[in-house]
């Protein structure tokens, strides 16, 4: 048998990666062998191995030639400066659900992570780029945050670590719930309904400095089965 051509390989490795991230949104990639890859490829289970030589590898290259939404709109925040650092923010956040909401293949893109339970230490890959999304996002986020405080839009009390760090974990949250039952909420409406009464209360000095204080508080701290005292709020 002649041997098979630079491009030809090139194309049957591509062939083999469409079916892997289809398979993988699909069903999830603990799920899918490498066997179900080369029967979607049509090629042989040797052809995969001799591509990716283990599952891993293939998860693993599927998840680099994905772009997440996040790092799709954190091109667009860099190139925002309406003046408001906060309404900035809320722009990209807004960006992020649309296009999760639109774009069926962003969809896809997220559930390729969501989905699977390949255990994260042998996926170095997608481990380090998931946290090198989370920082750059994050980074961006405590430089507005900061630039809101500086034009005084913004309490001193407001921690751009804990902000961006919340605010990351309520987008992933809603998003991640989303994917798994659509039909349960509106994510663009569920996120008009948390991010902007949130980023309004930023604007408060009360609101941040509770929040600065909430944030001091041990999650380690065993709970003793006691409500904790409320303080009386002034009429």
């Amino acid at each position: 048998m002649p041997r098979k051509t630079r491009a030809e390989s090139a194309a049957t490795s591509e062939r083999i990666l469409n079916a892997a991230e289809k398979l993988f949104v699909q069903k999830g990639a603990d799920k899918i062998s490498l066997q179900h890859v080369a029967n979607a490829a049509n090629v042989t289970r040797s052809a995969v191995c001799w591509h990716f030589s283990n599952k891993v590898k293939l998860y693993n290259a599927v998840v680099e030639r994905l772009t997440t939404p996040s790092e799709q709109e954190l091109q667009m925040l860099d190139e925002l400066d309406s003046g408001n650092p906060l309404a900035d923010l809320r722009t990209y956040i807004f960006g992020i659900l649309k296009r999760v909401v639109s774009d069926p293949r962003a969809a896809e893109i997220l559930k390729v992570g969501y989905v699977s339970d390949i255990c994260v230490s042998e996926t170095t890959l997608e481990a380090e780029r998931y946290y090198m999304n989370v920082n750059n996002w994050t980074g961006q986020i405590k430089r507005r945050v900061a630039l809101a405080k500086a034009k005084g839009i913004l309490s001193e009390r407001a921690d751009p670590n804990a902000i961006s760090t919340a605010v990351w974990l309520m987008i992933d949250g809603m998003v991640r719930t989303w994917m798994f039952n659509r039909s349960s909420f509106d994510l663009l409406r569920q996120g008009e309904g948390l991010i902007d009464p949130y980023l309004e209360g930023l604007k408060s000095a009360f609101s941040a400095n509770v929040f600065a204080c909430a944030t001091k508080i041990p999650l380690t701290k065993p709970f003793n089965g006691k409500r904790p005292a409320v303080p009386p709020v002034n009429s």
